[in-house]
């Protein structure tokens, strides 16, 4: 397993309940925040990227892809990196949502 598949196996597999803590992509540096703009209030607001709606689609030995995002934001497709032994957002763009892999695709894939 190399650097970075361990981070991520560290943040986000919970071994004893079987389940991917979506949740903690929160803790990723540059995780997204999105700006939203209210004509009525003439006034920008900003709120992080929900994970309530995720679903890892990529993991390679480089990089991380999952779309993401709450019941009344728009789903976005985020990778992450390792940068400077940091996992850290690269990009992320307004997306579809897809299906992605499971429990166990993600720990088998993790765990190469």
């Amino acid at each position: 397993m190399n650097d970075f598949k361990e981070q991520l196996y560290q943040l986000l597999i919970n071994e004893q309940a079987e389940e991917i803590m979506y949740e903690n992509f929160k803790l990723i540096y540059n995780w997204p925040e999105l700006s939203y703009y209210d004509e009525e209030a003439d006034s920008t607001s900003y709120e992080y990227l929900n994970t309530d709606n995720c679903s890892i689609i990529d993991i390679c030995d480089e990089y991380l892809e999952a779309i993401a995002g709450g019941d009344i934001q728009k789903p976005h497709l985020v990778r992450v990196e390792l940068l400077s032994g940091e996992l850290t957002v690269t990009t992320y763009e307004p997306h579809e949502f897809l299906s992605g892999m499971d429990y166990d695709e993600i720990v088998e894939e993790l765990s190469l």
